[in-house]
């Protein structure tokens, strides 16, 4: 038993007794004197990005029994369900087709804890490409359970056994999720309502706040006040106006009114970094700020893109068509029709 758990149960007997002596039924309180535990919060054991890919692809490999290959996919899809969502393994056991609202990007998360850790939470580009791809492999109805095991416990340890790592639980995968949601810069109590902590964040602060502060130092050894600095310099308002990043020129700004105007989707104000990405690079004009088309294009593409890549559109629509699955790319061209030559040979309408 934790100490919190047994501070818990100290509490709840606590309060059992002091009715008792309130209605005379016994004479003092015999929990009164009993001192509760101190609850200490140790450091997590968190996959690194790296040993969290490297683990889904031992998971998924095949042992050559039979139906081992259905066992080792449904474990990596267990795993990477925790991993791109935060949630607990009883919430992704309760997760359903219909909880998940693809058309808002969002997604039922039922809490297990209480009524007020049900959720519904943003999903990231992961989790939606993610879902995306496990809906397309078997055509789910509503009703159907996101996932077809409760538990890849054995698949876990055996993949952790093979790769020399440190044994990870489901739980684990938890932390991996506000980790890297924390260390992409997004703040404690927001992060604290997607996992379903319901104390504004004071639990997160605890567990996490470390990373926080990391993070910070972190980035603080890019900033630099010299010319050798290898830190990226910030354009001066012309360069800032060549490249896009500033839309302060009137007809700048009636030229992107006319540009917004031809869609139907407003994906330039999308949280899906695919359909920004997709959007931009299909548009003539531009919409969408540098930092963020540079931000949402590392998002999208699962790599560092850099600005001088921004330039040759149709590479990196070739690469995005290359590393999307055809079923995302279906999705988003059917909200963002091609608006303009990709170069691409038989361009489709869809992507089959």
């Amino acid at each position: 038993m934790s100490t919190q758990t047994c501070g818990q149960k100290l509490e709840t007997i606590g309060w059992v007794f002091d009715y008792g002596r309130k209605h005379s039924l016994i004479l003092t309180n015999p929990a009164t004197s009993i001192k509760r535990p101190k609850v200490t919060f140790s450091k997590a054991a968190i996959p690194t990005r790296d040993q969290f890919g490297k683990l889904v692809a031992q998971i998924r490999q095949s042992d050559g029994r039979a139906d081992s290959q259905r066992k080792s996919k449904d474990g990596a899809d267990l795993v990477e369900f925790l991993a791109y969502s935060g949630a607990r393994i009883g919430e992704a056991r309760a997760a359903r087709w219909e909880d998940a609202k693809f058309q808002d990007n969002m997604i039922w998360i039922h809490g297990t804890k209480s009524e007020q850790s049900d959720r519904l939470i943003p999903m990231t580009a992961a989790l939606r490409e993610f879902l995306l791809q496990l809906r397309s492999e078997s055509n789910p109805s509503p009703r159907d359970r996101i996932l077809r095991i409760d538990s890849a416990k054995k698949s876990l340890a055996t993949a952790c056994e093979k790769l020399g790592f440190t044994r990870f639980s489901h739980h684990d995968f938890r932390h991996f999720f506000a980790t890297t949601c924390i260390e992409s810069g997004v703040d404690i109590p927001t992060v604290s309502r997607w996992l379903g902590h319901s104390d504004g964040g004071a639990l997160a602060m605890r567990v996490y706040g470390h990373l926080q502060v990391e993070h910070s130092l972190a980035m603080s050894k890019r900033v630099g006040f010299n010319q050798s600095s290898d830190a990226v310099p910030t354009p001066n308002p012309s360069a800032a106006e060549a490249n896009g990043s500033s839309f302060n020129n009137e007809d700048d700004r009636r030229a992107i009114a006319n540009a917004k105007a031809k869609y139907k989707y407003p994906w330039w104000a999308s949280e899906n970094p695919l359909e920004v990405l997709w959007g931009q690079l299909n548009e003539g004009t531009r919409i969408v700020r540098t930092e963020k088309l540079l931000e949402v294009a590392r998002q999208a593409m699962g790599r560092e893109v850099f600005k001088s890549e921004l330039a040759d559109s149709l590479a990196l629509i070739d690469e995005l068509f290359a590393r999307t699955p055809a079923a995302v790319l279906n999705e988003v061209l059917a909200k963002i029709p091609i608006q303009r030559a990709t170069g691409r040979k038989n361009e489709p309408e869809t992507v089959n």
